[in-house]
């Protein structure tokens, strides 16, 4: 804007102003200027009474000294530190049918029956496992009376081996120098008398036709007693040859056959002997490893019996402690419904072993667990107490202490706070898994300097860079550098780069 325009605008407010006194006096009254007016004479320059119109300035704020707190109120849920998760614990057996389904919600006293499972399965088992080790007992004391016994009789049949083993050595022997040659004589000896058999024979027929040539003898008699003699001689002749046979048949045949048949029998009977020398003790080691074998197979049927028999003492889940049955279970005061439990827990549903699917809470002791966002998690970390809220009753608020913050996330970006707790004497416990709300002030100073949050600018290339837009008393508007602290939606703390007397454009200008 020239120097010319002002000029005629300065000249044309002159005017109307004397222009409004006039009338005003023409009136006879006292002259009544409004505060703008005022204003506006006040701003007026005495040395040369004229009224200035300044240019009009962009929309300022001048950062505020003030008690800042920021509080946050995160969400959790109530635990209860003594609650019991509740299982079937069987190590062995894995049919785990329900035939008596727990009450969900139900107060409990100690000792009391929760749920059954089916038992006549494992039951049989174990009859069966009792029916075996008696018959594995039966089996190994027979075992050891054959041990004992063949252990006793071992040396005696060692020692008879040797006895044997001599005595046949003694009867080949014997058999050699006594029994052949003997046989020997005995068979030519044979030969001989028939031989003499036939020379007496011989000679007897001799003199009896000598003798019948001389006699008066009928002729038939004399044939009659001839022919006798002569069928003597024959009978004779034969049983020589044979005698010679024999003597020929034993020299050639039944004296070599004897001999190589008594020596291999003895030689066969030696390696027996030798053999049971051996395979006798490795018997009794066989029946020692049988015994072994028995005795760990009875081991083993102990066991299994011993496991089955805990195990069936499972099949009547009875409440460790007293108080309320929950279906599900419990993760850092987080109840899991009975929902993913319904079918497992009704009548006819399967079971796994060692799978939490009840929780019993005592409802004596109880905490809070509140999740921490990881943004949070610095802030929290310096909290030690501040109040919680029970959404079952949001009207009171009670006092909570931090005792402990979890060292590792519990999942993806988020930790877990423990809070402990105490209520009036005329106040209730409130419900595992119930939802609560702890607030607390995560930053309090009493005079930061702050300004509305969307007053303040990053730069495009650095995030980290923020800036704001200062109105300077001439009205010219500069950028500046400021560094801050802690912010909430609204405000944002300034900690260096401005004053609290300086102004800041409340919007960014144009260019």
């Amino acid at each position: 804007m020239n120097t010319t325009i002002l000029h005629s605008i300065n000249k044309f407010c002159t005017a109307l102003l004397i222009t409004v006194f006039s009338c005003q006096f023409s009136h006879g009254s006292s002259p009544n200027i409004d505060a703008n007016s005022s204003k506006a004479l006040k701003n007026y320059p005495p040395e040369n009474k004229k009224l200035e119109i300044k240019e009009k300035l962009p929309a300022s704020i001048r950062p505020k000294l003030k008690h800042f707190k920021i509080q946050l109120t995160l969400d959790g849920f109530i635990e209860d530190t003594e609650a019991i998760p509740l299982s079937v614990n069987s190590s062995h057996w894995n049919e785990l049918k329900v035939i008596q389904p727990p009450v969900h919600g139900k107060s409990i006293v100690k000792g009391e029956v929760l749920m059954k499972l089916d038992d006549q399965k494992i039951k049989r088992q174990v009859e069966l496992l009792s029916y075996d080790l008696s018959m594995l007992d039966a089996d190994r004391n027979i075992l050891k009376v054959e041990i004992e016994l063949a252990e006793k009789l071992l040396p005696l049949h060692l020692n008879e081996i040797k006895t044997d083993e001599k005595y046949g050595r003694e009867d080949l022997k014997r058999f050699q120098t006594i029994t052949l040659p003997f046989e020997k004589k005995s068979v030519e000896m044979n030969l001989k008398r028939y031989q003499d058999h036939l020379l007496y024979s011989q000679e007897e027929l001799n003199q009896l036709k000598q003798m019948y040539q001389e006699d008066d003898l009928t002729e038939e008699t004399e044939e009659i007693i001839l022919q006798r003699a002569k069928n003597d001689i024959q009978y004779m002749h034969f049983y020589v040859e044979s005698a010679k046979k024999q003597v020929e048949e034993f020299n050639q045949i039944r004296r070599p056959r004897s001999v190589e048949t008594l020596r291999g029998a003895i030689e066969q009977q030696n390696l027996h002997f030798q053999a049971q020398q051996k395979t006798n003790p490795a018997k009794i080691k066989i029946q020692r490893l049988q015994l072994s074998r028995l005795n760990k197979e009875r081991e083993i049927i102990i066991e299994k019996k011993t496991n089955l028999t805990n195990d069936l003492k499972h099949m009547i889940m009875k409440s460790p402690a007293k108080g309320t049955l929950y279906w599900g279970t419990f993760v850092r005061g987080k109840w899991s419904g009975p929902e993913p439990f319904h079918n497992k827990l009704q009548k006819g549903g399967n079971l796994k072993a060692h799978e939490p699917v009840l929780t019993l809470c005592p409802g004596k002791k109880t905490r809070a667990c509140i999740n921490i966002p990881e943004k949070h998690l610095t802030s929290f970390e310096k909290v030690k107490e501040g109040r919680i809220v029970f959404i079952s009753d949001p009207q009171r608020k009670y006092t909570a202490e931090v005792s402990r913050i979890s060292t590792t996330s519990d999942s993806a970006g988020s930790y877990t706070g423990y809070l402990n707790f105490s209520l009036p004497h005329n106040a209730s416990q409130p419900n595992a898994g119930s939802s609560c709300t702890f607030s607390f002030t995560a930053y309090e100073k009493k005079n930061a300097l702050l300004l509305p949050s969307n007053v303040i600018f990053s730069e495009d290339h650095d995030s980290e860079i923020q800036y704001v837009f200062v109105l300077t008393k001439s009205g010219k508007t500069i950028k500046r550098i400021v560094e801050t602290g802690r912010k909430t939606d609204k405000v944002t703390e300034i900690t260096k780069g401005i004053s609290k007397r300086e102004k800041v454009l409340k919007e960014k200008p144009d260019s």
